[in-house]
């Protein structure tokens, strides 16, 4: 309950003045009454009281738009992958997962097959397939270019439209080639240019490959953005 401190004041001094007329004349003594400070009341004393707004609240952080798209960034996550190991790129094959002939055998004679009877992509023409199939027979020993002209003869209509697939039976054939002495004095070049490829990888590569394809994978390894992609990126971009 509110209190009007001014009428509360002056019902108290006519009290007072009032009991004076029965004291003699005694003044009386008036005990002052301390009213405690009364809540703030609006403006119109007769209506309700309003309660305050709530405070609004602080609207959320808009979110962080990509400049190439209209909407919120979202941070990439990691993709699957099909190859036999993540550590080399599409088509890579590990090479702890196929088995390499321990000595010197001969690769120099082979019959690889027409790349024109490969399948053709379920989704529409896919040429590269059958380019990197003419390559394969171009840069590789024709032994080495038969094993993976066979494997890319195998590939299915839905298979053959994957680029990996096709990386990869070239990227096989090689790593199951014999091991080739000749192919030395070139990885000899090739590690004394890019450090980051070792004289075992090198060999490896370049064993199943005749002198057209050692010469291109020589070049390619002798500049530095070469050599920070690998060895494994030269093959596949014979």
């Amino acid at each position: 309950m509110r209190v009007e401190r001014e009428a509360f004041l002056a019902l108290t001094v006519s009290i007072a003045a009032g009991a004076a007329c029965g004291t003699g004349g005694r003044e009386p003594q008036v005990a002052v009454i301390e009213i405690p400070p009364q809540p703030a009341v609006a403006q119109d004393a007769g209506g309700p009281l309003v309660e305050a707004a709530p405070k609004p609240k602080k609207p959320p952080a808009p979110a962080v738009e990509d400049d190439d798209d209209d909407g919120p960034m979202v941070a990439p996550t990691a993709e699957a992958d099909d190859d036999d190991d993540d550590s080399g790129g599409c088509g890579f094959v590990n090479p702890a997962n196929v088995t390499r002939p321990k000595a010197a055998c001969n690769e120099t004679t082979g019959a690889p097959a027409a790349c024109a009877a490969m399948q053709r992509c379920k989704d529409g023409d896919f040429p590269f397939s059958r380019t990197r199939c003419e390559d394969y027979k171009k840069y590789f020993k024709p032994k080495v270019a038969e094993r993976a002209v066979a494997c890319l003869l195998k590939l299915t209509r839905q298979s053959v439209c994957d680029a990996c697939n096709t990386y990869r039976c070239g990227d096989e054939a090689l790593k199951t080639s014999c091991p080739d002495t000749t192919a030395e004095p070139t990885c000899n070049q090739i590690v004394a240019k890019c450090k980051s490829v070792t004289k075992t990888d090198c060999m490896m590569y370049l064993s199943g490959m005749n002198a057209a394809g050692r010469t291109k994978m020589l070049s390619c390894l002798s500049t530095a953005s070469s050599c920070r992609w690998g060895i494994y990126s030269c093959a596949e971009s014979l």
